[in-house]
């Protein structure tokens, strides 16, 4: 423990001593430790090919940067040689965008107007208290372009920039910085220094979390790629920038693994192999791969489904994982590292999962952050999978073959899609019977999204802001629950995340969704039964099936609730902003340019719809199609009250005019 005082110490009288404010290019005072420093981060066999001539190590000359730093340009890094040619052109041509990184002027995450963050980068900066954003800039991928634009046009300014913003962070906002809500000091085994994640206070992610060290060793290495012969990429610099990834960013990965996340846990494991393929010089790297394939390998066993479903709720990111397994199969075809193969089993399953469950134009389903086109993510899947229905869903129709079913059940998950076809006017419906897994997710199980002729007829209202103060966090939080979705309320209360006393995560087997599928009828069938309210205290059980009559181009949802008492149920419809909804008693019309869906309701309870649309008091109504991005948009709400149980049966039936 002395010895991580004293290197500790060390490193603060370095940062101390080393150049101040953003100069990169200003040659440093003279502050040996810190490349003593990283002469200690060194494999013994490092330490006996270099070590000698650390002693005779100038601050300002590059010997570092030419001896671990070119072989990521190349061919040890991340990025191809096309790929970084093609990325220094396209960077120089935007010089809007380099002018206004010269100037600390950020934009993030598309949901803010651009920030100035200042001469000296405010790195806490968090406009509308949405503590994301200054998360992201902690992870410094958007100065890349500054990187790049260097590769391509040799400009000082921008390699100076590049490295100083690094530089600056490193120095500025160093492992148990002030201002964060360090956790535990945790570690992985015996010999492995504990370490705490560093999130924002009222927010679960911050600068020095595993997540966003993980994503700081890709970027990091990918600026290396880039600026590893540029004048600032001195000694001083490369050692600073070297030891963190060493110790901090490596003990974090190591030390916090983030299990109950499911994309966050895959991406964290990926981070530890590509430590030892990127660094082999680094002491620990080995150790580091081989505890990242142990990880690998819970995810390809526990958290990809045998049926190709993933436990992680979100398909954006659950796209982002298989394509982070993805980039270790193919990194590791290039660059002759041994890849399991259950990992590559996990990517060819995946895709076949997301091209079975994508919307008639390709988009997988709105659930917890999805509703994007998931045919780039498909072509890159498919070049492992090699799967022609899967070529035929990523190419719209262009290439491969249609796929031979329709109406598929993913049980591991609780997945079940219905379509009349695989055209882009074809009518496609989401149902979610399954229970949640882990990961990113809404408070909508036995869910439905409905889209016909190419157009919403019940949708998902999306995701707006991790805002954690004021209005935005109040609808942030209405978006993510269940009175935004298309699911029943019991006496005004939603759902709960998961059974009181148990916490969520993956799947342990496939459920049993009672699918049935006849040429006129298929179904499926699935119950919420943790309760509603604070701690599921309302215990009721909410059973739902969906049955798809395809000859009527029609649905029967047939909700039934079981329990003890008089409740107050309530369905809700949550339709298209530009969808114009009109209700009457229990029947409702929703209609867009070309299709309309007409909604009966049938109940021995006494049943009236409302619309809602931009409540305020109450928030109901409201829809983002983006992050960042609010607007209002109808909203059904069916309810009665009466002894249970009760059933309501709601049909379906859609029009096309066009």
């Amino acid at each position: 423990m002395n010895k991580i005082f004293t290197r500790l110490f060390l490193l603060a009288i370095a940062v101390l001593t080393a150049h101040s404010g953003m100069a990169a290019d200003v040659p440093a005072k003279s502050s040996p430790s810190v490349i003593a420093l990283f002469l200690d981060d060194l494999s013994p066999a490092a330490r006996e090919k270099w070590g000698a001539n650390f002693q005779r190590l100038a601050p300002g000359g590059h010997e570092l940067a030419e001896w671990f730093l070119r072989p990521l340009a190349e061919g040890r890094g991340p990025l191809t040689a096309p790929e970084l040619a093609a990325e220094a052109a396209k960077a120089a041509k935007d010089q809007n965008k380099l002018k206004a990184l010269l100037a600390h002027r950020v934009s993030l995450l598309a949901g803010y107007p651009e920030q100035d963050l200042g001469a000296q980068i405010d790195w806490y900066r968090a406009p509308k208290e949405d503590w994301q954003w200054p998360t992201h800039l902690s992870r410094h991928y958007w100065a890349k372009p500054l990187a790049a634009a260097w590769r391509s046009t040799r400009d000082p300014r921008y390699s100076g920039e590049a490295i100083a913003i690094l530089t600056d962070w490193v120095r500025r906002t160093p492992l148990l910085t002030p201002g964060l809500k360090w956790g535990t000091p945790r570690s992985l085994e015996a010999g492995v220094p504990a370490t705490s994640e560093g999130p924002f206070k009222t927010y679960g992610d911050g600068p020095w979390t595993s997540l966003s060290a993980d994503t700081r060793v890709k970027v990091w290495t990918e600026f290396f790629q880039y600026l590893w012969d540029a004048p600032q990429m001195n000694n001083e610099n490369v050692a600073l920038l070297l030891h963190s990834l060493a110790r901090d960013h490596r003990l974090l990965l190591l030390n916090h693994e983030r299990w109950g996340t499911a994309n966050q846990y895959t991406s964290v494991a990926g981070g530890l192999v590509h430590l030892d393929w990127w660094y082999p010089d680094l002491a620990g790297s080995a150790r580091a791969e081989a505890v990242g394939w142990q990880r690998l390998g819970k995810v390809a066993r526990m958290q990809a489904y045998p049926d190709g479903s993933m436990a992680e709720c979100s398909p954006n990111y659950a796209t982002g994982s298989l394509l982070g397994l993805l980039e270790l199969v193919e990194n590791g075809r290039r660059q002759q590292h041994s890849v399991p193969e259950e990992i590559k089993t996990a990517v060819v399953r995946g895709a076949r999962y997301f091209a079975l469950i994508a919307d008639p134009l390709g988009r997988t389903p709105r659930i917890a952050k999805g509703g994007g086109s998931v045919r780039p993510a498909l072509v890159k899947m498919n070049e492992v999978a090699q799967d022609p229905e899967v070529a035929f869903v990523a190419s719209g129709g262009r290439e491969g073959r249609t796929p031979s079913q329709k109406n598929l059940l993913f049980p591991w998950a609780g997945h079940a899609v219905f379509r009349s076809g695989w055209d882009e006017r074809a009518t496609w419906m989401f149902f979610e019977p399954g229970p949640r897994g882990s990961g990113h997710h809404d408070l909508a199980q036995l869910g439905v999204q409905l889209i016909a002729n190419g157009e919403w007829l019940l949708t998902d209202p999306g995701f707006y802001s991790y805002s954690s103060a004021g209005e935005e966090a109040k609808m942030a939080e209405y978006l993510h629950s269940s009175a935004a979705h298309n699911v029943a309320l019991v006496d005004g209360q939603g759902q709960i995340v998961s059974a009181p006393g148990s916490a969520r995560g993956p799947n342990s087997s496939a459920g049993d969704y009672r699918w049935s599928e006849a040429a006129n009828a298929v179904s499926a069938s699935g119950v919420y039964s943790y309760g509603f309210g604070e701690k599921g205290r309302i215990a009721v059980r909410h059973y739902r099936t969906v049955t798809w009559l395809p000859n009527q181009d029609e649905f029967e949802i047939r909700d039934r609730f079981e329990g003890s008492g008089r409740h107050r149920l309530e369905l809700r419809w949550q339709c298209d902003p530009q969808a114009k909804v009109t209700a009457a008693s229990a029947q409702a019309t929703v209609a867009m340019s070309r299709t309309s869906l007409e909604i009966n309701s049938t109940s021995a309870l006494p049943l009236q719809y409302k619309l809602i649309r931009g409540e305020k008091d109450t928030l109901g109504g409201w829809f983002s199609a983006g992050y960042g991005k609010l607007e209002t948009a109808p909203m059904l709400s069916l309810s009665g009250e009466a002894d249970l149980p009760q059933q309501i049966v709601t049909r379906l039936k859609i029009h096309r005019s066009k």
